[in-house]
């Protein structure tokens, strides 16, 4: 039903059968969300793995979609940079999350952006000895695949 591909670090090899049909509905379904069948099939895997949930983040995002543009920004980061507890470097976070519709300044950033993810328990903001600022997303390492 399933292999471990050789060198993958542990990923898998799912093959199944289906109807034409089925699959034409299905990359008809899912045609300019995802960039492949496969992206679409494993973001659905995702999605029964944390019970059904329909968003890709730790947590549900914002409902106000600044703020919810802010938050996915910040978990691809953390994503990307291979964040074991999604960890982002606050100069990194306020560059990621300035400009975009509003045309944030990264000082703006951080009050209307990175500052109300904080307070709503999106984000933990944490200081270390030599002064460096991160933001630490919560949930993240309970969720990251």
């Amino acid at each position: 039903m399933s292999n471990t591909l050789a060198g993958s670090d542990g990923d898998r090899k799912i093959t199944i059968r289906a109807s034409s049909s089925l699959v034409d509905a299905f990359d008809e379904a899912i045609d300019g969300d995802y960039s492949s069948r496969s992206e679409a099939i494993r973001a659905h895997l995702r999605s029964v793995a944390r019970g059904g949930q329909s968003w890709e983040t730790p947590r549900q995002p914002p409902t106000e979609e600044l703020l919810a543009d802010a938050y996915r920004s910040l978990v691809d980061v953390a994503r990307a940079t291979g964040s074991e507890r999604g960890y982002v470097r606050e100069s990194t976070a306020r560059r990621v999350v300035s400009g975009g519709k509003a045309g944030l300044s990264k000082h703006d950033a951080r009050d209307r952006l990175l500052r109300p993810l904080v307070r709503r328990g999106y984000l933990r903001r944490i200081g270390n000895v030599q002064g460096d600022t991160s933001y630490q997303i919560l949930g993240f390492n309970e969720d990251n695949e």
